[in-house]
């Protein structure tokens, strides 16, 4: 299978442990441009001070490419009613700010995404004949 290029539609399946279900968000993949400044802002310079801004920016950045979450893997409680939220323009359960209610409540699974796909998005793979695939040592 080879890697496709481009604004294709990606996802991702997650192990949510605090609601022990199994959530799938859909990304697209970053530019160039937008994984230079998630590397960038990071750390800023104030001054003689320097800024810590990584949880901010996994937060900025996973939001900038999530594309859709599944129908169902989401509810919210407002009014003490409990609703599903879906991110499908098509579905009955739309919200329009289906995105900011993932940000306010989920932005755990927002940074995972965002340190999946700008962060871990490869591993060098080291093959040698006396251990698995994925070793260093050989």
């Amino acid at each position: 299978m080879a890697f496709c290029l481009g604004q294709v539609e990606n996802k991702l399946k997650i192990k949510h442990n605090l609601s022990n279900t199994e959530i799938e968000l859909s990304y697209r993949l970053p530019t160039t441009e937008e994984r230079i400044a998630y590397r960038n802002d990071q750390i800023k310079r104030i001054g003689e001070n320097i800024e810590a801004n990584t949880g901010a920016v996994r937060i900025e950045n996973g939001i900038s490419i999530l594309t859709g979450i599944r129908t169902g893997d989401f509810e919210i409680i407002e009014n003490g009613k409990k609703s599903i939220i879906s991110s499908d323009t098509n579905d009955p359960a739309y919200r329009k700010d289906w995105k900011n209610v993932l940000k306010t409540y989920a932005s755990d699974l927002i940074e995972l995404l965002a340190v999946r796909v700008f962060d871990n998005s490869a591993q060098i793979i080291f093959e040698s004949k006396n251990k698995d695939k994925f070793s260093e040592k050989n």
